[in-house]
């Protein structure tokens, strides 16, 4: 990447961002990075928040549209040709409206504003870069002759050239066009929003013990770890624990195979490894349901959200409401800011069990913060 394009990460592009949309016409940035480190998703599920705010409009009046330029025709997005006669009766030529301009205004009938991501532009060839190019452009916004409507922000994504990703140069005259930056994929970022999204905590802390947890794209195109195959490689986890009642939290040879697959043989063996260095130091869930007030409760936030988590997987062996509610106690003895978020997780087991939360903090819970246990439904 050249030494001239800014490099940022996802809190500096969101700071960038607030400012770009109070812009009359924002301009249109492309953030390129790694493949698999959640600059879709980001522009998907954050950045509408950010649009939001600064047009003074709800979030749910944002329609999002991902375009996928890479796997389409350049006339796809120029638009054909079609000989009509004008006002003078001169048979002039116009462009048919491409479909992308089309899914605008059918999301315009219903939405105050159409966030367009065109996902992958870097992997486009060169005709569908000069088709797009104009709608890049803050001072022409048309795509085929047609204008873009005002209310409409569009923002782009890809791999950087040296990814091996397929991805080509971008031309010229398109980086002259946009704001393009070049993504720090941190791994604090990925482990701080797996966290809130309620990934397998086994991976999250291993993400946070091991600097090298994440690779660059190798040489040789072998299978590597990315915030996205972290992300499965978690969910396989999750799937294991579900189905192995008294699972005891320890990475077996297979599964460490299965996840080899996803995340590479050295991720997954360090997944393994932190597994076994920290299975013992926990408590088991056996001793969390006997003595859930004098059980020693770990230090680190991560080895609190693992010793609940085996816990409730456990939970579904011992068929016991008692063990829910000798849980919840526990709970309410870990870090405050982790504890509705592991109350909602047992509230929402307890319930697909078929047991009853009678534990007076849990009454108390329930009643708190029944709207998040609605969404957790």
């Amino acid at each position: 990447m050249s030494n001239q394009i800014v490099e940022m990460n996802f809190k500096q592009i969101a700071a960038y961002q607030a400012m770009n949309q109070q812009l009359d016409i924002p301009m249109a940035q492309i953030v390129l990075g790694p493949p698999g480190t959640a600059k879709t998703a980001w522009f998907k599920n954050t950045f509408p928040g950010i649009v939001a705010k600064a047009r003074g409009i709800d979030e749910s009046d944002i329609a999002v549209i991902v375009s996928r330029p890479a796997i389409r025709d350049a006339v796809e997005f120029s638009g054909v040709g079609v000989p009509q006669k004008n006002e003078d009766d001169q048979l002039v030529t116009r462009f048919s409206l491409p479909n992308l301009l089309e899914q605008i205004n059918i999301a315009l009938k219903t939405c105050k504003a159409v966030l367009v991501i065109l996902d992958e532009l870097s992997a486009a060839d060169e005709d569908i870069q000069k088709a797009l190019a104009d709608s890049l452009d803050a001072e022409t916004r048309t795509l085929a002759e047609h204008p873009l409507p005002e209310n409409v922000i569009i923002v782009a994504t890809g791999n950087r050239y040296h990814d091996r990703a397929g991805s080509r140069k971008l031309l010229s005259h398109v980086i002259g066009r946009v704001a393009i930056t070049e993504l720090i994929s941190e791994t604090s970022i990925w482990v701080d929003y797996s966290r809130k999204r309620g990934t397998n905590e086994l991976v999250v802390s291993t993400a946070e013990c091991h600097d090298d947890f994440f690779e660059d794209v190798p040489k040789d195109g072998s299978t590597h770890n990315t915030w996205r195959q972290a992300t499965n490689a978690a969910n396989l986890i999750d799937i294991h624990a579900a189905n192995e009642a008294e699972w005891d939290g320890l990475i077996s040879s297979d599964l460490e195979m299965f996840m080899a697959q996803m995340i590479g043989k050295k991720a997954a063996a360090m997944v393994a490894s932190h597994a076994r260095d920290i299975a013992y130091e926990l408590p088991t869930p056996e001793q969390v349901y006997t003595n859930p007030e004098t059980c020693k409760v770990p230090d680190q936030t991560g080895h609190q959200l693992l010793t609940v988590n085996r816990a409730i997987a456990n939970m579904g062996a011992q068929n016991d409401s008692e063990a829910a509610n000798q849980l919840f106690a526990f709970v309410l003895r870990c870090r405050p800011d982790l504890q509705i978020t592991l109350g909602v997780k047992i509230c929402k087991a307890t319930t697909n069990a078929g047991l009853t939360l009678s534990h007076p903090g849990a009454d108390k819970f329930i009643a708190i913060n029944s709207d998040l246990l609605g969404l957790a439904q």
